[in-house]
């Protein structure tokens, strides 16, 4: 289970932290609640001082009984339960992907991906081209190619934009093949 926290510093900047990876044996809310609690006894964090909770929509997640957000609830009433937003932003684009258009696309800059990447001399290729067709250093210090992560909207903006400023230099290589 990966835990992140939410607070305010020092400065009173809003900022969000990876803290750890904190293994766990099965994925029911009460072992994922018994194994929040332990980590925060073990490096002296307060659960009392938790205002919220942030998750999936999954049902050992969010499930007011039996989930962790309500065994947390039921413990510490002030720490309120709120479904992930990057997830739930990332749930709506996935639907909208499933326009025609937009799928077309999709499945064009993957192909393309997959044609570089699985081929070292076309991918040495894209890069010549890259270094010979531009001076501006942070395109050519840069991948051209990123390949589309399937449930990170942020992992797939940066494919896009990586994508947008190659694609001149991916249709010069298509040219040379």
């Amino acid at each position: 289970m990966s835990l992140c926290v939410r607070f305010v510093d020092a400065k009173k900047q809003i900022r969000e932290e990876f803290i750890d990876f904190i293994d766990v044996e099965r994925i029911t809310g009460e072992v994922l609640f018994e194994a929040l609690v332990n980590f925060y006894k073990q490096n002296d964090l307060h659960l009392e001082d938790l205002r919220g909770q942030c998750y999936d929509g999954a049902s050992n997640m969010s499930a007011v009984k039996k989930g962790l957000s309500g065994r947390v609830l039921q413990v510490y009433p002030k720490a309120l339960y709120t479904h992930c937003i990057s997830h739930t932003l990332n749930l709506s684009i996935v639907a909208a992907c499933k326009e025609n258009t937009i799928q077309m696309v999709l499945t064009q800059m993957t192909s393309l991906a997959v044609f570089f990447k699985y081929s070292p001399k076309r991918e040495k290729l894209l890069e010549h081209v890259v270094e010979v067709g531009t001076c501006d250093h942070s395109i050519s210090q840069r991948k051209v190619i990123v390949g589309l992560c399937k449930t990170r909207w942020a992992e797939r903006d940066k494919a896009y934009e990586h994508f947008y400023l190659g694609f001149p230099f991916i249709v010069k290589a298509l040219e040379v093949i």
